[in-house]
């Protein structure tokens, strides 16, 4: 079931994300989590530079909340996430100033369940 819920919640954050991300998905601590980032090109000095990393977390409650829902809140849920990680990606400025040899930031997006299941 969580590779199940993995997989899922990837769908529908992918589907946000510019065609040439790269994501993947962890479980962390019993969230659910899905870190992307792309190359940005912007700087020709840097032609592999790379976005700030996001690390987008379905909290532990929320995916509870979520699995013992009925398909419909299930439905409305999913809607949900894509609207709020939607939002999050209209407001990120993926770009940063940090030299080539150090780790990129990392943006945190915190999915808790009452963003996902109310």
């Amino acid at each position: 079931m969580a590779d199940d819920l993995e997989k899922h919640f990837l769908a529908i954050v992918e589907r946000e994300f510019p065609k040439h991300a790269e994501l993947h998905v962890r479980h962390e601590s019993g969230d659910i989590c899905v870190y992307a980032d792309w190359k940005l090109g912007n700087d020709p000095a840097r032609p592999n530079k790379r976005s700030k990393k996001i690390r987008i977390c379905v909290s532990r409650a929320a995916i509870d909340d979520y699995t013992d829902g009925s398909e419909q809140n299930r439905k409305s849920a999913d809607e949900r996430l894509r609207r709020a990680v939607a939002a999050q990606l209209q407001a990120f400025n993926p770009d940063h100033n940090v030299p080539a040899h150090v780790p990129v930031p990392i943006e945190q997006w915190t999915i808790t369940t009452q963003m996902l299941n109310t």
